[in-house]
């Protein structure tokens, strides 16, 4: 009672004030509105962004500010019209010559009229006005969505009844819309963007929608004319109808209105503000537990070849190269499940040339490199790309601030003790993957979300410009560090031991050692080579980028490694590997692509300073497996 009171109240003060005084008052509002942050404010800016990414930040506020505006005028407008004047009225809705005459042969041939009317400020309009009516005694109805607030609601559809508008409920009173027509009467219905599942799938303003199949159902009551009218606005609280044809087509009704709003939006140098930017138009597999999974809808209507990466998905990677490289099938699973997806990989900077070269993502973006709270607010200018979802492969607040700055809608984590309360779309894991791969473990996160795609274990394809020469000589690489754990290095003496061991055969052809690490691991790597004391020897340590690296990977015939990032990246890229697992374990972390590969498992987990349990028997043995040429002369 006091909800429906204060609503009749507020609307007969404002149907007091002079227009003008009420276009000052939506103007302030939304000005207000636009500079406070807020969720409705975020959605307004992002579908403008995505709609019109050449557009400058201030334009693209600018337009936000007219459309609140527009959209608080639409408010006003359903609260005052009970109460306006007849002559207030009849002045909110005028016609052009031409739409008057196209009035005029509808009364005329008698036959059911169904109207499209896109989502604009003033559609209230036609409900209001007197003179978009039918004669001869057939009656104007509408199909309306109920308004959240029952109050409300009743108070809006009372003020339409009022005005001799006939009303159905979307859901509730199709069968009775549908009678309503096959009557000769006149149909409005509103079309959108969001049917969700049940929609058909089309691409608007750029991006993938689903819309809604009904105009096509009642379109085909017989004998319908099905025209698109758009009532644009000219003054506050008025609108010009203008009215087209739809033509009987291979596309369905719907698409087509949706073809025709598309072009009054895009011939508008400011994007058509009195179309409600500020509501959900692309709400297409926005639902957390099936964000990964493109759902097709009932009636596809465009190959998934064919769309464009429009949906922002942001991708925090790991720190380090091994856990890069064992997230890299996740990330091709998302390729291939969301192929409207625009892909953001985020990184440290030296990992940025080596994830573009790989093709996974469309753009690879590098964290600052500034430190302590510079860093977090050089991250703020991520906020203006308006990403949809933001995947964390880390389990880190700062990886968790991250994603809070970049503003995406669903931000999804793994949660195993500790809360992550800047994740909405969190996973917890259970007890079983402790034994789990860690890629087993990220992709139970997505198929908690969606996810369907099989994991793509294949190599990535070598590049041609690096394709290995087939001859009798061995190249073999060594790579004796970890960058990340020190502890999983093989003492240095058993390194030199195993390369002794491969230097002096069995070969048919020539053998050679190449050793390989960073600038941290270079004193190892100088061990090793004073120890050898042969020109068959090979120190590259601190002297290679990354994707330098992954070039003279894919050229070498073996790299016998410790469990470490060289090892994950050469097994990504198809080289045989030998790894020598210590204190680590091979089935958590070992390497997971279909490339040669054999884990020995040291039986002793000693420190840096004392030797491993190696057989050199066994090495010698892997390495003739895994190396075609390396066998018996």
């Amino acid at each position: 009672m006091l909800t429906g009171a204060l609503i009749k109240s507020a609307g007969f003060i404002l149907s007091l004030c002079p227009y003008s005084l009420l276009e000052i008052l939506v103007k302030s509002i939304s000005f207000v509105f636009v500079s406070v942050p807020s969720r409705r404010r975020r959605l307004l800016l992002s579908n403008l962004k995505h709609s019109f990414p050449n557009w400058n930040q201030e334009k693209i506020k600018s337009v936000a500010r007219e459309s609140s505006a527009r959209m608080l005028e639409m408010g006003f407008l359903s609260l005052v019209y009970p109460f306006l004047s007849k002559e207030k009225r009849k002045r909110t809705l005028v016609f052009s010559s031409k739409s008057e005459n196209q009035i005029k042969d509808y009364r005329n041939n008698a036959m059911p009229l169904l109207i499209l009317l896109p989502h604009v400020c003033l559609l209230e309009t036609l409900a209001v006005s007197p003179y978009l009516r039918p004669h001869g005694g057939k009656k104007l109805g509408a199909i309306y969505r109920p308004n959240k607030n029952p109050v409300l609601d009743r108070w809006i559809n009372q003020a339409r009844l009022k005005s001799g508008l006939m009303t159905f409920a979307r859901k509730a009173g199709l069968l009775k819309a549908r009678d309503h027509l096959r009557k000769g009467n006149w149909l409005i219905v509103l079309f959108d963007q969001n049917a969700g599942k049940k929609g058909d799938k089309r691409i608007f303003l750029d991006r993938l929608c689903s819309i809604s199949p009904l105009p096509d159902l009642l379109g085909r009551t017989p004998g319908t004319q099905c025209v698109y009218a758009f009532p644009k606005r000219i003054s506050f609280f008025q609108s010009q109808l203008e009215l087209r044809e739809i033509e009987e087509n291979p596309k369905s009704f719907s698409s087509l209105a949706h073809d025709m709003l598309e072009s009054d939006i895009k011939g508008s140098s400011n994007g058509l503000p009195e179309w409600l930017w500020s509501h959900g138009k692309w709400k297409t597999n926005d639902m957390p537990h099936e964000f990964f999974h493109l759902q097709e809808g009932k009636r596809p209507k465009v190959l998934r070849s064919d769309l464009p990466r429009k949906t922002k998905v942001w991708i925090r990677v790991p720190n380090w190269l091994g856990d890069i490289v064992m997230a890299l099938p996740l990330i091709r699973a998302i390729r291939m499940e969301r192929p409207d997806a625009s892909i953001r990989l985020l990184c440290k900077r030296p990992y940025v040339s080596f994830l573009e070269s790989l093709g996974v993502a469309d753009f690879v973006t590098a964290l600052p490199s500034s430190k302590g709270l510079r860093y977090f607010l050089d991250c703020f200018h991520w906020r203006n790309h308006y990403a949809d979802a933001m995947l964390l492969f880390t389990n880190s607040l700062r990886g968790d601030i991250e994603a809070f700055i970049v503003g995406a809608k669903l931000r999804f984590g793994m949660v195993s003790r500790n809360r992550r309360p800047l994740l909405n779309s969190s996973w917890r894991t259970p007890k079983k993957t402790l034994a789990l791969h860690q890629t087993a473990v990220w992709e139970g996160l997505l198929r908690n979300f969606g996810l369907r795609e099989e994991l793509d274990l294949s190599p990535f394809p070598a590049d041609e410009l690096s394709a290995v020469t087939q001859n009798s000589n061995v190249r073999i690489g060594i790579a004796p560090g970890s960058s990340n754990t020190p502890t999983k290095r093989l003492p240095v003496d058993n390194w030199i031991e195993i390369s002794k061991m491969l230097l002096r055969g069995p070969s048919v052809g020539t053998i050679s050692i190449e050793l390989l690490g960073t600038t941290s691991e270079q004193s190892v790597c100088d061990q090793i080579e004073n120890a050898l004391q042969s020109s068959f020897c090979i120190d590259r340590s601190g002297k290679t980028t990354l994707v330098e690296l992954m070039k003279f990977l894919q050229e070498i015939d073996l790299l016998v490694c410790n469990d470490s990032g060289a090892m994950h990246l050469a097994n990504c890229l198809g080289t045989p590997v030998l790894a020598i697992f210590g204190p680590t374990n091979p089935t958590k972390t070992g390497p997971i692509f279909n490339s040669p590969k054999i884990i020995l498992q040291s039986s002793s987990s000693t420190t840096d300073h004392l030797k491993w349990n190696i057989d050199l028997s066994e090495v010698q043995e892997a390495a003739c497996k895994l190396i075609p040429n390396f066998q018996a002369k």
